[in-house]
């Protein structure tokens, strides 16, 4: 035999009322209006609804896995903190801004007040100092490298470190030097000026660094292939850079070409540093992060959930 007719009609308000609330959204006064009932019988319908497993609620927390990912990262790696941020963009501006933001955020809470912070260059770096809350930790904020010939004016690293102090209640160094110079005289000429002089015995002296993760396999800008390729002429094998570092893939400097004299904090000076903090992520950086992972010099590692996902499991296998 089928259901009572007065049964039958209160499932059936229950599953419109359902409907109507979870799947189309409306209000409950939205809801008691379509179905020519008051507002309290709509929420009595709803509650039986989900009493008598008509509706099924959920939670679902987006940082339960991200946490999970975040623990084994730490763990495998040897890190003092990992931020995965849980989402499943891989490439493009969308990923670079939840990254920034996700830096920020971390930064706001975690940066100690009066540090020397030293800041690198990259895009995602430049994101992450655009997302800063102003706050007062008021570091001194130190760049890690010279300026480049061709890279745009936003991403230069006085920039980026102007915009950090600005945000963060700081004082800004300037280093008004190039990253690269080809005359030996040149360069220890600029070593010798006392404001470039100032700035580069800071390098001795950072507390915190926060830096991108270059990748030398995906390159965009055709003066950076070219040095990557001189480089490679040595028969070395670059995958990364950190701050014009090059490393290979299996952690290890790669020095620069013979003609090339860098103005750049190297890696000992950042594997001194209290806590170097890195932020990079998406598919075409997977090799580049390995490598920059296995120099030892990364403390803190931001970056985002399928990235994060490779790095554990590619370890594992």
């Amino acid at each position: 035999m089928g259901q009572p007719l007065e049964e039958s009609d209160h499932i059936s308000q229950m599953v419109r009322a359902a409907e109507l609330y979870y799947e189309l959204g409306l209000t409950q006064e939205e809801v008691a209006a379509h179905m020519a009932v008051s507002r309290p019988t709509v929420s009595r319908l709803l509650r039986q609804a989900r009493e008598q497993d008509i509706v099924r609620i959920t939670v679902v927390n987006p940082r339960s896995r991200a946490k999970a990912l975040e623990k084994a990262l730490v763990e495998r790696w040897g890190l003092h903190d990992a931020v995965v941020v849980p989402t499943t963009v891989r490439r493009g501006e969308l990923l670079l801004q939840r990254l920034g933001e996700a830096g920020a955020r971390y930064l706001e809470r975690s940066l100690p007040p009066g540090v020397h912070l030293g800041i690198g260059l990259g895009r995602t770096v430049y994101q992450l100092v655009h997302s800063l809350d102003r706050i007062s930790p008021a570091p001194k904020v130190v760049p890690l490298c010279g300026g480049t010939m061709f890279a745009e004016s936003a991403y230069h690293v006085n920039e980026i470190a102007r915009i950090a102090a600005q945000r963060l209640n700081g004082y800004c160094y300037y280093l008004h030097a190039p990253a690269e110079v080809s005359s030996r005289q040149v360069y220890e000429a600029l070593v010798a000026d006392s404001a470039v002089a100032e700035v580069i015995s800071l390098w001795d002296r950072l507390d915190w660094a926060l830096i991108g993760i270059g990748s030398a396999q995906h390159v965009e800008s055709p003066e950076w292939q070219a040095y990557l390729q001189r480089t490679a002429q040595t028969g070395a094998q670059p995958v990364a850079d950190l701050c014009y570092n090059l490393v290979d893939a299996e952690g290890g400097s790669v020095p620069p070409p013979p003609d090339v004299h860098l103005l750049a904090a190297d890696i000992e000076q950042l594997r001194r540093a209290k806590c170097v903090v890195a932020v990079a992520g998406g598919q075409h950086k997977i090799d580049a992060i390995h490598a920059a992972l296995r120099t030892g010099v990364i403390d803190v590692l931001l970056t985002d959930e399928p990235t994060a996902v490779h790095l554990i499991q590619s370890e594992e296998t």
